[in-house]
């Protein structure tokens, strides 16, 4: 996958290697997307800590003033491997 110039969200887990937030069918998550009907927007996050972790994602909510922390899985997301989740 070709990441250069794109606004992917990654971050390292606990093992020391990239991971990427992704949605439905292994879709990239893009920083700013809306990703709820209620104008939730993402705002970045970070891989699991550790192996019974599933990360988090920062959401904006639609007014853009305060960005809150939830689980992925709130808004159907997950954590996978950067160059094997295809």
């Amino acid at each position: 996958m070709n990441i250069k110039n794109k606004n992917f969200i990654i971050s390292k887990n606990f093992l020391n290697m990239d991971m990427i937030l992704v949605k439905d069918k292994n879709i990239p998550i893009l920083l700013n997307e809306v990703i709820s009907k209620d104008g939730a927007i993402i705002d970045g996050g970070s891989a699991p800590h550790k192996p019974s972790s599933e990360g988090f994602v920062w959401i904006k909510s639609n007014n853009n003033y305060v960005t809150t922390e939830y689980y992925p899985s709130v808004f159907n997301l997950k954590w996978v491997d950067l160059f094997n989740h295809e």
